[in-house]
């Protein structure tokens, strides 16, 4: 009887005790310890460091958490609550729950970090839930040459199966769903026939796609899906700020277990409007474009088999890659235009970027190639190469822009600005006290300003691409747009015609207006104008001034040196004689005697 009574004591008391421990740990937050932590990191296989603030391995039977080893393992908080089962020593039944987990290199096919602002698994015998909030999935690219993606969820929730082994899914749900600029996916993960099929759409948008036995295909489509904010950001790079308009179109990738994933896109924005300061001043209008882009992984790299893109009338195709090998990662790229109407080439181009041009008529065709090459490990050796098949006829020269009009005495200099921002009014002309014609300056004044700005100003159409590609080398060794790489004639162009900032639009502007000036004016009055206008401090202009501002005499009395000092301010004449100044003087002396010869000749 005795015996009997210890014994129901005993069991009251140990199902007490068991009481108290599943009321402790359903209110318990566990804390871990320095010391903990460090046992913890040893167990991992990682750093006592990766283990941040608090981490929990567990061992329990049917949840075999042991697998969960990663680079990284940080929870800010985390509550156990384990059923009676699991007290019992029976398959682990309860709820975990923890905040801001970050695991990086967890056990999961091709990712790199996982992130969880707030999950909750609950544990059932035979299946589990998993919900989880605001989670952030860095996935590993699957090829050096491409970005990474990263893909973030508002709220995920997850089905398993824990009746055989270690668990499974059953379904998979998510909604805010991100992919880049899409955003606002909704939808769910199903598996069938031993592969998974992932469906999701949101307003104008519809995504789908296969998985099995290592191929698959995924495809987006895009039905007058409007662009916003968030496009523009991913446009940011090529100077997008705002971006509106409804695109339509597909976006397709395709994989097998041989081969790299081939992708394609076909894109179509009827009618939309962007602003970028580094195309133009104001905002752009776009009406009629169409992208087609395919591409595909190979051994060697990223390759872009075609692009064709059309903007109205006009058709530009391409093709590329992105490779890599003992020598580094080089850019490659081809840009065609097929022989075009010139009309079709000059309107296709929306207002914005060439005001100067509007009211030009033309006639004839043009056709040409680009070729780039830039090896993105030293890109100052950038190189490029092109040409252009010109037979355009101008029946009627920009009213605006009109470069017959300075053939002989030019009124005025409207185009240009002052160092202070005010237009600028000059004289090209005998009326003008300080215009100087080329017959009255010295030839060493005129050959040292050649040699100094434009050494093959006279063998040259207007455009050199040699000065494109130092100044595009330079642009990509700095990481900053800031040198021009213009020639005489397109300064002269600029100065004349166009204001001052820098964009793509004015250098589109720049480059037609010097084709105008080569072909109605020829070489030496282009000289002439550009050596009568060229700025040479805070409002100074013209040579003859710029001599008399910093020697106080006239141009034709200037020493060698001192027309070698001259020509040295350019190209940034408003800074004055500071240390960049006196590189370009250094320089520019050491040739003088050549100069000096070839002006005596």
């Amino acid at each position: 009887m005795a015996r009997s009574r210890d014994l129901f004591l005993s069991a009251v008391v140990a199902a007490g005790a068991a009481f108290a421990g599943v009321a402790a740990y359903r209110t318990a937050h566990v804390t871990l310890p320095h010391a903990v932590r460090i046992a913890i990191a040893r167990a991992l296989g990682v750093e006592p460091s990766g283990v941040l603030v608090g981490a929990v391995r567990l061992r329990a039977t049917g949840l075999d958490l042991e697998q969960l080893t990663a680079g990284q393992l940080a929870v800010r908080h985390a509550e156990l609550r384990p059923g009676l089962r699991t007290l019992l020593g029976g398959r682990a039944t309860g709820r975990i729950v923890v905040d801001d987990l970050m695991i990086e290199d967890p056990p999961v096919s091709r990712v790199d970090r996982l992130r969880v602002g707030h999950g909750e698994l609950d544990l059932g015998p035979d299946g589990a839930r998993l919900h989880g909030q605001h989670v952030v999935i860095e996935p590993r690219s699957p090829h050096a040459s491409l970005p990474d993606l990263t893909i973030r969820v508002a709220e995920l929730g997850v089905e398993l199966d824990r009746g055989h082994g270690r668990p499974t899914p059953r379904r998979i749900a998510f909604s805010g769903l991100a992919l880049g600029p899409i955003d606002g996916l909704a939808g769910g993960v199903r598996a069938h026939d031993g592969g998974i099929e992932v469906r999701a759409a949101a307003p104008g948008v519809q995504l789908v796609a296969h998985s099995e036995d290592g191929a698959g295909e995924a495809e987006l489509t895009l039905v007058h899906r409007a662009l916003g904010a968030r496009d523009a950001r991913l446009l940011a790079p090529l100077g997008v700020t705002a971006l509106e308009g409804t695109l339509s179109g597909t976006a397709s990738v395709t994989w097998s277990k041989d081969g790299g994933p081939i992708a394609a896109l076909k894109l179509l924005l009827p009618r939309g409007a962007l602003e970028a300061p580094r195309l133009a001043p104001t905002a752009i209008r776009v009406d009629g474009l169409a992208l087609d882009v395919r591409g595909h992984l190979g051994d060697g790299g990223a390759v872009l088999d075609t692009l064709v893109a059309r903007l109205g009338a006009l058709t530009i195709t391409g093709r590329g890659a992105i490779t890599t090998d003992e020598d580094g990662t080089e850019l490659s790229l081809r840009v065609e235009l097929p022989t075009s109407a010139c009309a079709d080439v000059l309107t296709a181009f929306p207002e914005a970027v060439r005001p100067a041009l509007d009211g030009m008529g033309v006639t004839g065709e043009l056709g040409g190639f680009m070729e780039l090459s830039v090896p993105l490990d030293t890109p100052s050796a950038v190189a490029l190469d092109g040409a252009l098949a010109l037979a355009c006829h101008v029946e009627r020269e920009p009213p605006l822009a009109d470069a017959a009009r300075l053939r002989a005495e030019a009124p005025l200099l409207t185009g240009a600005r002052s160092h202070d921002g005010r237009p600028l009014r000059i004289e090209l002309g005998p009326h003008n006290p300080s215009f100087r014609t080329l017959a009255q300056l010295p030839a060493l004044v005129i050959d040292t300003f050649v040699e100094a700005e434009d050494g093959r100003f006279f063998r040259h159409p207007g455009l050199d691409l040699g000065q494109i590609r130092r100044a595009l080398a330079h642009d990509l060794e700095t990481g900053t747009p800031g040198r021009g790489g213009s020639t005489i004639t397109q300064q002269v162009a600029k100065n004349l015609f166009l204001s001052g900032e820098r964009t793509f639009g004015r250098k589109l502007e720049e480059a037609v207006l010097a084709w105008r000036l080569e072909e109605r004016l020829g070489k030496r009055r282009i000289l002439e104008l550009y050596l009568n206008l060229i700025e040479l401090g805070p409002g100074v202009y013209g040579v003859e001034d710029g001599a008399q501002h910093w020697f106080h005499k006239g141009v034709a009395s200037l020493s060698a040196d001192e027309v070698a000092m001259l020509a040295a301010l350019l190209p940034a004449p408003r800074r004055g004689m500071d240390e960049a100044f006196q590189r370009r003087y250094t320089q520019l002396r050491g040739r003088l005697p050549g100069i000096i010869a070839q002006a005596s000749q």
